[in-house]
Formats: structure tokens, C-alpha cells, sequence
């Protein structure tokens, strides 16, 4: 038999940000030109700006993927059953290891 431990909603906001944070992290030299170009136009952002755009996007689509968020929430489940095991009140009957 299995438990199926799940995350709460703070648990899942810590999931997003870091899912957010890896993805800007992987991205960060074409954001950075994207602000470069952004400093250097008003009014014809969208048009002088359009190219670095889109390879943000694109490289954010990359990096955003479900398998990655995935990975991002089976690492804060692997962590809270740690501190519930570390703190008495996971089942070791349970224990998967």
C-alpha cells in the first residue's frame, strides 16, 4: 500500500516560483537583451524590440515545459515527507525506501 502524500497551496506557490525562477534563469541573457532594447525605445518598442521577444518567449516555452514542472513538484513532495518522517508523523509502514 501507498500513501499519496499531496502538496497544499503554499507548497505549490513555493512549486511555481521556483519553476518561474528556473525558467528566467535559463533565459536570463536573451531577457537581458530584451531590457536592452526595451531602454532604448519608447513608442516603437513592439516594432524594434519584436525579435528578442519572441526568442524569450520561445526559450521560456522551452524551459516550461509540464515534465519540468513536474520534476519541480515531486522534489518539494520528496521534501515534505522527509520532514514529516525527520518529525514522527509519517507512517513507516508507508515508507516507500
Amino acid at each position: 500500500m501507498t500513501i499519496i502524500a499531496t502538496l497544499n497551496s503554499a507548497e505549490e506557490e513555493v512549486v511555481l516560483q521556483r519553476f518561474k525562477k528556473y525558467s528566467r534563469d535559463n533565459c536570463r541573457e536573451l531577457l537581458e537583451e530584451l531590457v536592452k532594447c526595451t531602454k532604448s525605445h519608447t513608442v516603437s518598442i513592439p516594432m524594434q524590440c519584436r525579435l528578442q521577444n519572441e526568442l524569450v518567449q520561445e526559450c521560456l516555452k522551452k524551459h516550461s515545459t509540464e515534465a519540468v514542472r513536474d520534476a519541480f513538484r515531486e522534489e518539494e513532495l520528496h521534501r515534505k515527507r522527509e520532514f514529516l518522517k525527520a518529525n514522527g508523523k509519517w507512517p513507516t509502514q508507508y515508507d516507500t525506501k
